[in-house]
């Protein structure tokens, strides 16, 4: 069981419909957008969750689409890099989690991707530099780089990630986005913008 309240997946009971529904839109075209709205505690994560797990199961779902555990939560105040880096970052863990149940074997060009993602999401150490000459000596410290630095665009590495994405085998993957409902309107309507 998880924290929260949050029941395993395999205890969910009906909606069998509404999985086969958004079961067929997400496997069925190249890429889609499907939103599952109501008030406030009726199921909806409960719904996303057990449908994840169903396609992900190669005995339900005749194409096997990745996910990850963690939903990508929207706020009022992101913005459309924001947004990018925690797609970005969902994308990471769907990825490292294959490969540690897999141990797929990666090319160095993806290897040297992921390591890439890793360091522009976690904030990424410069190269700390000094000259001693003698007794005298001058040295620059180690500085980081913001994840959140704005002038880096993260649409390539997106676009990048779902592209190896595709080469593991699993034909779709399903990026859980949360708590939209929670937004005032004003902000739903901004969450939209990101999320197109």
């Amino acid at each position: 069981v998880a924290n929260g309240g949050d029941r395993p997946a395999t205890l969910f009971v009906g909606r069998d419909q509404e999985i086969v529904l958004l079961g067929r839109q997400i496997v069925g075209s190249l890429s889609s957008r499907a939103v599952v709205e109501g008030e406030p505690g009726v199921g909806k994560t409960s719904l996303v969750n057990h449908l994840k797990a169903t396609l992900a199961n190669p005995r339900r779902s005749e194409t096997i689409v990745l996910s990850h555990t963690d939903p990508v939560r929207v706020t009022g105040t992101m913005t459309v890099h924001e947004f990018a880096a925690e797609v970005l970052r969902s994308l990471l863990q769907i990825h490292v989690t294959q490969h540690r149940a897999h141990e797929a074997p990666t090319s160095k060009s993806e290897t040297t991707f992921w390591r890439r993602v890793g360091h522009i999401l976690n904030g990424e150490d410069s190269v700390a530099g000094g000259v001693t000459l003698g007794p005298v000596g001058a040295s620059r410290p180690l500085v980081r780089i913001a994840a959140e630095q704005p002038l880096l665009s993260l649409y390539d590495e997106v676009a990048q990630a779902f592209a190896y994405m595709s080469r593991s085998g699993a034909r779709r993957t399903l990026i859980h986005v949360k708590k939209l409902e929670n937004l005032s309107r004003a902000d739903a309507a901004h969450a939209a913008l990101l999320m197109q």
